[in-house]
């Protein structure tokens, strides 16, 4: 709850008197009676019924300002919202209710080998929802690959039924329990990589080009080394 500047000076006065009221009492310990002294006092000023009338006024504006600070002190605890808005225009609202993607959530669960014992919560999350699963995997499943799919399926089966933002998926393993008499483990699935890119072809060099010019020269010049 904020708290406006009424509420602040209202506090302040509770406490003001509540100091008060703390040291006429540690006084009066150590035998210094104040308040004795300002009933008798007051008596004496306002004899009969006044005097109690104001005494009892005294006392009732005390506890009401306790009450009222007890109020403001407590903090509030806002309804959350059990609708999440899909589309908002001049021709209305539409919402969807979170049980309703929580049972999307269950459903898109069902086909996901190895959870078990899941318990789902959907919580709003400004224009989205985030949802929180909490469940056991059996020993015989690879417990990355079954909250990895789980997440994936969660997220995409609701995002295409109704349109609603996922913002999180959050999946805590309570348990691994036992494995099924029989049952094998299944190993993680493999990680998909991208293929390398082909490697260029080597350039082969080139042989240089000779020209007919040239086997014509040294086609003359091979006799007269023969004649020398």
């Amino acid at each position: 709850m904020k708290t406006g500047f009424l509420d602040r000076v209202l506090i302040y006065l509770f406490s003001l008197i509540a100091a008060c009221l703390a040291v006429l009492a540690a006084l009066r310990a150590f035998g210094l009676d104040l308040v004795e002294t300002f009933f008798e006092g007051l008596s004496a000023a306002a004899p009969g019924l006044l005097w109690k009338l104001i005494v009892s006024g005294l006392a009732a504006v005390v506890v009401l300002l306790a009450v009222y600070a007890m109020v403001v002190i407590t903090p509030s605890r806002k309804k959350k919202s059990a609708f999440v808005t899909l589309n908002a225009d001049e021709n209305g609202q539409v919402r969807v209710a979170l049980p309703a993607i929580r049972e999307l959530a269950m459903q898109a669960l069902r086909g996901v080998a190895g959870s078990q014992d899941a318990e789902i919560r959907v919580y709003e999350d400004s224009d989205a929802i985030s949802v929180a699963v909490n469940m056991n995997v059996t020993s015989d499943m690879h417990v990355p690959t079954v909250t990895m799919n789980l997440q994936r399926a969660i997220k995409e089966h609701i995002q295409k039924s109704c349109g609603v933002s996922v913002r999180n998926v959050t999946v805590v393993v309570d348990s691994v329990l036992p494995a099924p008499a029989g049952a094998s483990f299944a190993p993680a699935a493999p990680v998909e990589r991208p293929e390398s890119a082909p490697q260029p072809a080597p350039i082969e060099a080139a042989e240089p080009a000779v020209s007919e010019e040239t086997e014509e020269a040294s086609g003359e010049e091979a006799p007269e080394d023969e004649e020398a």
